[in-house]
């Protein structure tokens, strides 16, 4: 009876596991594809900003910079969610 009780808290423990897994390689992947999404949205912008107003290529330059901020502020933002969570798996399992 108790070794049933021990297979089954181990057993929800490996599927707890294995969702988290998951959950972070999807956050990374979403992080992936937000980050090209950005850059190729300034890129997109800049190019059309330029063949309305007759300026290429300064303002796809100048859109495709405001893309990669944009990137990076996308990686901050996840590093800073990551390590909100990690600091508060730390407090839930000490040890």
């Amino acid at each position: 009876m108790i070794e049933e009780k021990s297979r089954k808290r181990v057993t929800m423990a490996a599927q707890d596991s294995k969702k988290d897994i998951y959950r972070t390689l999807l956050n990374y992947s979403a992080l992936g594809l937000e980050m090209g999404a950005c850059v190729v949205i300034g890129l997109v912008a800049g190019f059309y900003a330029d063949k309305y107003l007759g300026t290429y290529p300064y303002l796809t330059f100048v859109f495709m910079v405001f893309g990669m901020i944009a990137a990076f502020r996308a990686v901050y933002r996840a590093y800073k969610r990551l390590k909100k969570e990690d600091d508060e798996g730390d407090y839930r399992n000490p040890g």
